[in-house]
Parts: C-alpha cells; sequence; structure tokens
C-alpha cells in the first residue's frame, strides 16, 4: 500500500475543501453585511 489516493477519494476532499472555502466566503460576507 503506497498511500495513494483513488480519484473517490480526491473528488470527496476537493468537494469538502469547495464547501469550507464557500462557508468562509458566507461568513465574511456576512460579517461585513453587519457593519
Amino acid at each position: 500500500m503506497k498511500g495513494e489516493m483513488t480519484e473517490e477519494m480526491i473528488d470527496a476532499l476537493a468537494m469538502y475543501r469547495l464547501q469550507r472555502a464557500k462557508d468562509t466566503v458566507q461568513e465574511a460576507i456576512d460579517m461585513l453585511e453587519i457593519e
């Protein structure tokens, strides 16, 4: 086992990171709108 990632793992990680990025951006927008 060489620890290589399967396409499924890569896709899942990419989706997770994309969702986290969206959440972070949304939080920043919410903060700006409050002020």
